[in-house]
């Protein structure tokens, strides 16, 4: 009995998206099989480093078995949709260097009624503080009074003890 013949790997060429631990960057797939890809990219990668690879909608998840210079081997969690990455819909072009997963998102994208409930938010944690200042500083002038009230007679008792024998 000889080893198991290697499966059928097809040649593609497909500029796809790349995330490490590290991050996001770019990465070519140059070939793919039901269970695993070879990847090109500029970034080393490392052996055993786990990885998820998205392509339009397609999201393969896998693990490097093997690393060497540009290039890389995945074995792939699941099965690779072979004919997904073989589609040849027109994409978006996107700005070069532009990472859009990265990038901020404006307020003005989100629904109306999400940026006043937002907005409600925020003004009532304000409100609330205020009130809890006010309780702090008028709990603190009460203390301070009653102090006072309590010392007025001894400390005068003692001023006058003070005054008649000096």
């Amino acid at each position: 009995m000889g080893p198991k013949p290697r499966e059928e790997r097809k040649t593609i060429l497909v500029s796809a998206r790349l995330r490490t631990e590290r991050g996001w960057s770019d990465v070519t797939i140059a070939n793919v099989s039901s269970r695993g890809l070879m990847l090109q990219s500029v970034a080393p990668l490392r052996r055993n480093e786990f990885i998820e690879v998205r392509y339009r909608q397609t999201c393969i998840v896998g693990r490097i078995v093997w690393a060497g210079g540009a290039r890389c081997g995945v074995r792939t969690q699941d099965d690779v949709d072979i004919a997904a990455l073989l589609s040849h819909a027109p994409l978006k072009k996107r700005k070069p260097g532009m990472e859009r997963r990265a990038a901020v998102r404006f307020a003005a994208s989100r629904p109306a009624a999400e940026r006043t409930a937002e907005a409600s938010r925020r003004l009532a944690r304000a409100f609330d503080w205020a009130v809890v200042a006010i309780c702090g500083s008028t709990a603190a002038a009460f203390a301070a009074q009653i102090a006072y009230a309590t010392l007025k007679a001894p400390l005068l008792q003692v001023g006058v003890a003070l005054a008649g024998n000096g």
